[in-house]
């Protein structure tokens, strides 16, 4: 691929992009060497500072690790950590002053050996500009043994995280969550308005209260346009 000269994003992050969904889509596995310096620099047509701006992003980004000598490896690094202060959309909406939408895309119940379980795909996103920008696609998993009657309310208008605390007592205080890089398919590229499978960040785990209970089991694909800040907890 070639880099869009006329484009707003600067040409190292079209380069860092590229690999990056070369390294997803498998061209590179794990432990592959990545093409020298100079073949990026031929194949890019870019100078040698360009390449290396690009290949220190992705180092710092844990994909690739770069041997003094010996090139540039793919090495896909596990993020687990304990993440917290995983604060709701509706929360974080309001503290950017933007009007937050909401589509339900699933609204389950379902039973199981341990209980009986709300599951809740949503579509969150922003009102702006006469468009919905739709920024995550949540996937939340309620036991309503825990919280009895929750399957009756709208959640296309009403806060999750609100509902619970308001309703139900309980209010979500922190998370551990697994955050990894996944590959857009064909329904989330439809959803996010995406024109080629690109990265997305997907996180998935669970929400807690103040006693350690989970209240719920999460898993979120962020849209390229998502900016959100995670505090972690090392």
């Amino acid at each position: 691929m070639g880099v869009d000269r006329e484009s707003f994003t600067p040409i190292y992050l079209q380069i860092e992009e590229d690999i990056r969904s070369q390294i997803l889509s498998g061209k590179y596995r794990e432990g592959d060497r990545l093409p020298s310096e100079s073949e990026l620099i031929k194949t890019y047509d870019v100078t040698r500072t360009t390449v290396q701006r690009a290949l220190a992003g992705l180092v710092n980004e844990g994909m690739i690790e770069r041997i003094h000598g010996k090139g540039s490896f793919v090495r896909l690094r596990a993020v687990r950590e304990n993440i917290w202060n995983f604060s709701g959309f509706s929360t974080y909406a309001k503290k950017t002053n933007q009007i937050p939408i909401t589509k339900v895309i699933e609204h389950e119940v379902y039973q199981e050996q341990s209980g009986k379980y709300l599951k809740l795909v949503r579509l969150r996103g922003f009102h702006k500009h006469n468009k919905n920008q739709w920024i995550t696609l949540d996937t939340s998993i309620l036991s309503l043994d825990i919280f009895p009657g929750l399957d009756k309310y709208d959640f296309s208008t009403l806060s999750l995280y609100e509902t619970l605390k308001n309703e139900y007592k309980t209010e979500p205080d922190h998370a551990r969550l697994n955050v990894k890089a996944m590959l857009a398919n064909e329904q989330l590229m439809d959803i996010f308005e995406l024109t080629t499978p690109m990265p997305l960040l997907n996180v998935q785990g669970n929400v807690m209260d103040q006693q350690g209970r989970t209240v719920e089991q999460v898993n979120v694909v962020y849209s390229k346009d998502a900016d959100f800040n995670f505090v972690i907890n090392i």
